[in-house]
């Protein structure tokens, strides 16, 4: 470190010199314009599972998931920005003969989408705009289900297997690279 400081501290140590024209801009040179970083995609903020939803269970791979009731709420911190909301699951094994659940999300008492769980899995994700969700409490995501079955076994009533709920900031335009 003394060795260091008595470097420095020599004569001429950090003077330039004639030979140190070479590191300049050639003449006529204009620096590009600078931009303010780009934001990367944080991690998503946590759901948390509140009412109707079942404790966690995984299988042998490690694929977990959380069964709803008829009806479950999960509580999505705000914070004023736009975010992406993914839900991943699937509707309860029926019989083949049944029709088909209708499930409903609904983020703050507003409906985003209807639709009939005919598949086995399901991924459904949406844009939705900061000022429409303002900031401050949580906001409640509901996942409810046309029809629940009872497995033999088991006397739950199962509505929705939800294997993920991705809660994250928006980045860049709706739809845009960025994401």
């Amino acid at each position: 470190m003394l060795a260091l400081a008595v470097a420095l501290a020599a004569p001429g140590a950090c003077a330039r010199h004639a030979d140190e024209t070479d590191l300049l801009p050639p003449p006529g040179y204009v620096a590009p314009p600078t931009h303010a970083p780009r934001k990367l995609p944080g991690r998503g903020e946590r759901a948390v599972y509140g009412e109707g939803f079942y404790v966690a269970e995984s299988d042998d791979t490690g694929k977990v998931w959380h069964w709803t009731g008829k009806r479950a709420i999960a509580l999505l911190p705000r914070n004023g920005r736009d975010k992406i909301l993914v839900i991943r699951g699937g509707p309860a094994p029926r019989d083949p003969a049944a029709e088909p659940p209708t499930i409903t999300i609904t983020l703050g008492g507003q409906v985003l989408e209807r639709f009939v769980g005919a598949t086995p899995e399901f991924s459904r994700s949406y844009d939705l705009p900061g000022p429409r969700l303002g900031a401050g409490a949580p906001v409640a995501l509901t996942i409810e289900t046309s029809m629940t079955v009872r497995v033999p076994g088991d006397d739950r009533d199962l509505g929705v297997s939800i294997t993920a709920i991705d809660w994250r900031d928006a980045i860049g335009p709706p739809g845009g690279p960025e994401r």
